[in-house]
């Protein structure tokens, strides 16, 4: 993992959230969603990738639609051996109308998702 710190938005773990993958080689997986902010999400999968390399990813979050996403590998922690895998840091492509762009209405959905799970700045002004 990158050692400074360069995310803007604030990073949730939603229990029970999942993941399918597919790898630009052709490779497929599923696995738990360890957690994720409104342009990316960080996942551990068994096969080895590089940074980089394209990914699509079904987020399956509880009770919400599958939304589907096209994403860029940008670091990669292995974990040991072949057998380990990595976990992989994902940023989600740009939203907007064009063919290598997410659909606009997935990031309203990402949105409704992070919404939900992030605490409001008045929740914590109400603990102060």
């Amino acid at each position: 993992m990158p050692a400074t710190e360069r995310r803007s938005d604030k990073r949730v773990v939603i229990p029970g959230a999942r993941v399918k993958y597919r790898l630009e080689n052709g490779e497929s997986g599923s696995t738990r969603l360890e957690n994720m902010c409104r342009n990316s999400a960080c996942i551990k999968i068994k096969q080895r990738v590089l940074s980089g390399q394209q990914i699509e990813l079904d987020l399956i979050i509880n009770d919400n639609p599958i939304i589907s996403l096209k994403a860029k590998i940008v670091w990669v922690l292995s974990r040991g051996g072949y057998e380990e895998g990595s976990t992989v840091g994902l940023e989600f492509r740009p939203f907007g109308s064009g063919d290598r762009e997410n659909d606009l209405e997935k990031k309203q959905q990402i949105d409704k998702i992070m919404d939900k799970y992030l605490p409001s700045s008045r929740d914590k002004n109400q603990s102060a």
